[in-house]
């Protein structure tokens, strides 16, 4: 009997205990709730990507949190749960970039109190920004306890959208530039040129980065094409030929130090009526930042990168062609023959988002690069100047025809008091002297143009 009560009790016992870890539990899990809900929240608004003429958005996420507490960037760690959004976009709307994500400030991967975490840029009509739908998957943590994870909806219904910032100059990106009949406005080709090649690249109209540098890989040193057959421009009309041939390339970047974007220009010159271009093979080449690349015309008119035809990295050369309507490109006559030294030269280059500048002087040279992995490549030096946003731009002769394009600057430096010269050929990064006593001019040679081409 005593046994059969003891047994009694102790089921009794168990029940109670049970009972207990289950409201114990649910206490818990009300307190984990209101811990989470305290301690965390976010803020969601959307920003004009300047220039405004484009479309371009920037949705912005913004963390609050008490002073200790924080959440996991992407990349924070293993066993750690980051910050994740899921988006949902409306017709009419579409992803230009990426979710970008912030460094944390502790190098642990934490975000804390007011940082924007991350940010979309989105190309869309305002009024559909706010029927984006945005879900923000988050687990919120301190020194000593991480709690459960959590999904939280961020309205973007009653979002107060800020009025576009005008564009300077009554830029539009459907205007044409008119730079043969006019004096050039640098800021006006800057906001066209701008303008035109992001609206392409929210269009996805080009290639992404990723696949340039793939195509500039796989690409092999001789293209299947012939060597086009151009007429020499009418000698009244050389500086119209030469920029009606020349491009400017756009590219747009994140520099990862400010929330705007920004676009830098180099060269490219038009070779064929069916958008064949040559420039540089470190113009198409572009760092993780870079969200794309552009042709535009000394109209205005933008065009995208569809195919990467031919490269050389030794050469810093690439054979490309253009898509679009391509009616409106206007070929340079290639020359037959390399020049040489003390042959007259022209170089029509955009250095400094100073645009279609024109520049004259004579071939200096041809000399080997002394760099251990170019020790075949050949470069043409001239005496006309050029200098940053240059590179890939036309070098031409007298009459015209495209003779090679423009690479890049070696200085020959001195430092104070030293005998020794500092500007090495070998690694033009050495050179990090006082005094700059000689710049040289190297370009790609027409024999690196003629290579990409078939015989």
């Amino acid at each position: 009997m005593k046994t059969k009560r003891g047994f009694l009790l102790m089921v009794v016992a168990v029940v109670v205990a049970l009972i207990s870890m289950v409201h114990a539990a649910s206490a818990c899990a009300q307190a984990f709730g209101n811990q989470q809900d305290d301690n965390m929240s976010f803020t969601v608004r959307a920003k004009p990507v300047e220039p405004a003429q484009s479309g371009l958005w920037k949705i912005e996420i913004t963390i609050h949190s008490d002073t200790g507490w924080h959440v996991y960037s992407p990349g924070a760690g293993e066993f750690t749960i980051p910050i994740e959004p899921k988006i949902g976009l409306p017709a009419g709307v579409s992803e230009f970039a990426p979710w970008k994500y912030p460094e944390s400030d502790d190098g642990l991967g934490h975000l804390t109190d007011g940082q924007v975490f991350y940010y979309q840029v989105l190309t869309a009509d305002r009024e559909l920004l706010k029927q984006i739908q945005l879900d923000l998957r988050y687990q919120a943590c301190n020194e000593s306890v991480c709690l459960p994870p959590k999904t939280i909806k961020l309205d973007l219904g009653k979002l107060k959208l800020p009025d576009p910032v005008p564009v300077a100059n009554g830029a539009d990106k459907n205007d044409r530039l008119d730079i043969l009949n006019r004096p050039i406005d640098n800021r006006e080709v800057y906001m066209l040129v701008f303008s035109g090649a992001q609206a392409m690249i929210a269009d996805d109209n080009t290639l992404d980065i990723d696949e340039l540098n793939n195509l500039l890989k796989e690409a092999g040193q001789t293209s299947t094409r012939m060597l086009p057959e151009s007429k020499l421009p009418n000698a009244d009309n050389i500086y119209e030929s030469m920029v009606r041939s020349s491009l400017m390339m756009a590219n747009v970047y994140d520099c990862g130090k400010c929330d705007k974007q920004h676009v830098s220009t180099a060269g490219g010159v038009v070779v064929g009526p069916d958008g064949l271009v040559l420039t540089n093979y470190h113009v198409i080449e572009k760092n993780p930042g870079t969200f794309g690349l552009a042709a535009v015309t000394h109209e205005g008119v933008c065009h995208p990168i569809i195919e990467i035809l031919a490269a050389s990295r030794a050469d810093d050369i690439a054979l490309i062609r253009l898509g679009g309507d391509t009616s409106d490109l206007h070929p340079a006559a290639i020359a037959k023959q390399q020049p040489g030294p003390m042959s007259l030269v022209n170089v029509l280059s955009h250095p400094h988002r100073e645009y279609f500048v024109l520049t004259d002087g004579r071939v200096s040279r041809y000399v080997h690069d002394l760099r251990p992995d170019r020790s075949k490549t050949v470069w043409m030096e001239i005496t006309a100047d050029f200098g940053g946003g240059s590179s890939g731009s036309g070098v031409f002769n007298e009459s015209g025809e495209l003779i090679g394009l423009v690479s890049t600057i070696l200085p020959l430096v001195r430092k104070d008091g030293s005998q020794e010269h500092i500007g090495d050929a070998a690694n033009p990064d050495s050179a990090k002297a006082e005094h700059v006593e000689l710049n040289l001019h190297r370009c790609v040679p027409l024999d690196a143009v003629h290579s990409l081409f078939s015989k």
